[in-house]
């Protein structure tokens, strides 16, 4: 008997709970545009709640496929909610500007949905790039030309890309994989990746991690850090020039030797090999975090 009551509970529990979940209804906007390319062409974007991927291609224009997406158990709301979603695409010679937003109907309270704005770019290889974005995730692959990033709770990921690279990160993971740039760094609960990376790199990072795996073009890591746990890993074979100081820290090196050399080298004298290209040079000041080198 009590085993029959137990079956009758559980297959009444079971009922109940999927009576009460709802399936999300979908509603969606697609919007596709093609624009004339230039030389030296700015391709600037606004965006928030945007996964925004942007891939290099062949050809002499600029191709956008954007979707918007509001999701909800109720259909009617996600409907509503799609309606206050905006796009605006604005060319001027050389420059274009893409912006998404959301603007609330007299009389509303705010939006209930899921909201999401898809886009997927495709640009000629030395297109500049200017991208604001806050709650979403940004992929480039290929670019080979300046870009800058102002970026709010949002993740970046750049796949063999060259040049200027301007950063301003706050809370999300940013990842460099087989990149080689002169790159600016702005960051803040952030976990900094850079993954077999060339060129120089000038990090100020407050909060979050540092990793960095090194190949023979790096010519340059200067990082300022605070409350940031730091860990490079050289497998070039080539010896690079550190100067690390750490307080409220330590120094963790699998080889004592480096360890050694690190503590005698002064920070002037990295300064001095920067500019030769070959050395590569390793300058890190950090504050309550280790350093880490393998």
């Amino acid at each position: 008997m009590r085993i029959w009551l137990n079956i009758l509970l559980w297959t009444l529990l079971t009922c109940a709970t999927a009576q009460n979940q709802k399936t999300l209804k979908v509603v969606t906007r697609e919007i596709e545009r093609e624009y004339r390319y230039q030389n030296e062409f700015l391709l600037e974007i606004n965006a928030e709640k945007a996964d925004i991927e942007i891939k290099v291609v062949d050809g002499h224009s600029v191709r956008l496929h954007l979707k918007q997406t509001a999701k909800d158990a109720d259909v009617h709301i996600a409907e509503h909610d799609l309606k206050a979603l905006h796009f605006v695409d604005k060319k001027e010679r050389n420059r274009l500007y893409l912006h998404n937003y959301a603007q609330l109907q007299a009389g509303s309270t705010g939006l209930f949905s899921i909201i999401n704005n898809k886009y997927i770019i495709e640009i000629p290889r030395n297109c500049h790039l200017r991208i604001t974005n806050e709650l979403g995730t940004v992929v480039i692959d290929g670019v080979k030309n300046t870009m800058r990033f102002n970026l709010n709770y949002c993740g970046l990921t750049l796949n063999n890309t060259e040049g200027q690279l301007f950063v301003d990160s706050r809370i999300g993971d940013v990842t460099l994989n087989d990149c080689h740039v002169d790159g600016e760094f702005i960051t803040q609960n952030v976990n900094l990746k850079l993954q077999r990376v060339g060129g120089s790199y000038d990090l100020q990072c407050k909060y979050g991690s540092l990793s960095c795996l090194m190949n023979e073009q790096l010519t340059l890591i200067n990082a300022s850090l605070e409350q940031c746990e730091t860990t490079l890993i050289n497998r070039t074979g080539i010896d690079f020039s550190y100067a690390i100081d750490v307080n409220k820290g330590k120094i963790n090196a699998l080889d004592q030797t480096l360890k050694e050399k690190i503590k005698e080298n002064a920070i002037k004298s990295s300064l001095q090999n920067k500019n030769n290209d070959d050395v590569g040079t390793v300058i890190i000041k950090s504050e309550y975090g280790d350093v880490n080198l393998y």
